[in-house]
């Protein structure tokens, strides 16, 4: 039996070969054509082996020369530093699916940063781009939408100048069949929106730098007011990413981040009744994976009624309203939440404020002004616990924020809001006036009864001593005490200077000053050092000694 030796040709002799079968096996560039590692299909250092179906086939720099691949199938293709021009290999994939999604891989080539791109041959238009790696490492295009027709698949080096470096690299492509909630690219803009129906979970990849999915939520058609839950999981693999929920014409509902490994929920994203879409965004910011997929679940949830925040309220124009002793029940969710809510009392009002704590959460309490300028802010609680604003004075609008003291959140359990309000008396005290600018009126012979809180709070009152005669009156003051708090009085001239000054007294023992006092302007100012109480009221009586 007779052994038949293997046949290699050199450059030149396969070029004319090619020219006789009119084949483009050559390329018009500078220097041969060798290979410089041993190929995927076992090519030889040195030697050029005659084109096969899965080796690029040169010339294949413009779409009209792409070589044509196989599904799942390898291909050997190269990128040649050669010449003036930049070497830029086309290959021609024809999908059968008429709904897929087109994975291409790329190994790396050491010395070389490579750009993968898929296009859609007609009409023209580029669906995706990879260049994550840089030099010597793989590229990767996870999942690229295709029905059935063509595609180019170019690989380059990337940039302007040139690396004078080449060497072969491997490409695949292969097609898997869509399915409901699958993303696929592109759809980093609102028209190219992956559309989703509530409850359908979402499979998607960050799989470049700076990736955004667009995804339009398609609401039942006669949707009541609702709620829909979304809950992104975070990837290891990225540090950070966000997720927006968004109205038809691109209003921010809501927004929030994760961090390595960590999920995102909005629990409450309001619905308006026969609404018809929503669209949900997600970035992966500076990190990729084209390994690891997040997956956002999505469900409609009914509201709880009048008495549940509506989201987005997290700013003061989106203010929910609240009424005089409603029960408000919100989140505070996702990290960094705030709720906004505005009351009205259309007389001048004394108005108590409270809060419900949740677990892990340290809640913060504020009453704003209509421009939302802030004037009371009470921050007395820890984690779990509420808080109250027992006295603040309001008369028109008022805004009152509920947010946490940290980046903190709790997706699982609402807080409860209340506001209560009644008209206000003489003799009460009116927050703020913890300072000479903020004083209450106070007048001679009269009383006040007011709280001491939060801790280190400072109560300021403005006397005015009428001239009654030539020589000072003398002034007697009685404070009568609270439990917890250890009060001080102090007095203070028209300049700030202090007049005269009695305790601290033990907590609920009355304080008592007797001083004589020329006409004029004073301020009492009444503290409580570092207690507090919200429940039990002071009673200062300021009267002429007999």
């Amino acid at each position: 039996m007779t052994m038949r030796r293997p046949i290699t040709l050199t450059f030149a002799a396969l070029c004319t070969l090619a020219g006789a079968l009119a084949l483009p096996a050559c390329k018009d560039k500078k220097g041969p054509a060798t290979t410089t590692a041993a190929g995927v299909d076992g090519s030889v250092p040195g030697v050029l082996r005659a084109p096969v179906l899965d080796e690029e086939v040169e010339p294949n720099d413009r779409p009209e020369q792409a070589t044509a691949i196989l599904p799942g199938k390898a291909v050997a293709g190269r990128i040649q530093n050669v010449g003036k021009k930049r070497d830029v290999d086309h290959f021609l994939f024809t999908s059968q699916h008429p709904k897929g999604i087109l994975r291409v891989e790329v190994s790396g080539v050491p010395g070389l940063n490579l750009v993968v791109s898929v296009v859609q041959k007609m009409p023209r238009k580029l669906l995706a781009t990879a260049n994550n790696g840089g030099a010597g490492a793989p590229e990767v295009i996870p999942n690229v939408a295709v029905t059935t027709g063509e595609y180019f698949i170019v690989v380059k080096e990337a940039g302007k100048k040139k690396s004078g470096a080449d060497g072969q690299y491997t490409l695949s492509a292969n097609v898997t069949p869509q399915n409901p909630g699958d993303e696929v690219e592109p759809n980093d803009t609102r028209p190219d929106a992956v559309e989703i129906a509530p409850g359908t979970p979402i499979r998607g990849y960050f799989g470049r730098r700076k990736d955004v999915d667009w995804y339009r939520v398609k609401l039942p058609e006669n949707v009541p007011e609702s709620n829909l839950r979304v809950e992104l999981t975070g990837l290891a693999s990225v540090p950070f990413a966000t997720l927006s929920a968004q109205d038809e014409i691109e209003v921010v509902l809501k927004k929030g981040a994760t961090g390595r490994g960590t999920n995102l929920l909005f629990p409450n994203v309001f619905v308006k009744a026969n609404q018809r879409f929503l669209y949900l965004v997600a970035a992966g910011g500076k990190g990729f994976s084209v390994k690891d997929a997040y997956t956002i679940t999505t469900q409609l949830t009914p509201r709880l009624g009048a008495d549940e925040e509506k989201e987005p309220n997290d700013r003061v124009i989106h203010a929910t309203p609240l009424a005089k002793n409603q029960k408000m029940k919100g989140f505070i969710a996702p990290a960094g939440d705030e709720d906004w809510y505005v009351i009205e009392a259309p007389n001048a009002s004394i108005a108590r404020i409270t809060v419900t704590g949740v677990d892990n959460v340290d809640l913060v309490l504020s009453l704003h002004d209509p421009s939302g300028k802030e004037i009371v802010r009470v921050d007395e609680g820890k984690l779990r616990d509420g808080e109250i604003i027992p006295n603040a004075f309001i008369q028109g609008k008022a805004l009152i924020r509920v947010a946490a003291k940290a980046r903190q959140e709790n997706v699982f359990q609402t807080y409860e809001l209340t506001a209560e309000w009644k008209n206000a008396a003489p003799g009460e005290e009116r927050e703020p006036n913890e300072t000479a600018a903020q004083a209450n009126l106070f007048e001679l012979g009269g009383s006040v009864k007011g709280f001491i809180f939060p801790k280190k709070d400072v109560d300021v009152y403005r006397l005015d001593i009428p001239a009654v005669g030539p020589t000072a009156r003398s002034i007697r003051f009685e404070l009568r005490g609270m439990p917890k708090v250890p009060l001080t009085l102090t007095l203070k001239d028209a300049q700030g200077v202090v007049f005269a000054k009695a305790g601290p007294r033990p907590a609920e023992e009355q304080l008592t000053l007797d001083k004589p006092m020329p006409a004029g302007l004073y301020h009492v100012e009444i503290a409580g050092g570092g207690e507090s109480n919200p429940r039990d009221v002071y009673e200062l009586r300021v009267m002429v000694s007999p």
